[in-house]
């Protein structure tokens, strides 16, 4: 197994594990918010992508099929950063892996500033 490798699969529990806190402290501020299912069926998908990939060695499994496992039980947000964390992981080489400052899906309170 290259290094390369083991650093993308620890770095994508990283990203599910800060996915799920951000998720879970957006819950609990949400206490009458009419999207407090969605975010509980979201909280329940990473908790499941976790489990699934933690269970998948890094030595067996294979960079496709993590990444395949995340699109069918992973919110549909952190595909994209699973992608990020995967392309920036080849794209960085063996250069210092991948950074998570910046990495993460926006906050739901968060906008978009104009480039003016």
């Amino acid at each position: 197994m290259s290094l390369n490798k083991e650093e993308i699969y620890q770095d994508l529990i990283i990203a599910l594990l800060d996915e799920f806190d951000r998720i879970r402290k957006v819950l609990r501020k949400a206490r009458y918010d009419k999207n407090k299912a969605r975010l509980w069926n979201n909280l329940f998908r990473c908790a499941n992508t976790l489990v699934t990939l933690l269970k998948s060695s890094p030595e067996e499994g294979d960079i496709d099929e993590w990444l395949e496992m995340i699109a069918e039980k992973a919110p549909k947000k952190f595909l994209k950063c699973a992608k990020q964390i995967i392309e920036k992981s080849y794209c960085c080489g063996d250069s210092g892996g991948v950074k998570f400052s910046g990495m993460t899906c926006k906050d739901a309170g968060t906008k978009k500033v104009s480039k003016r």
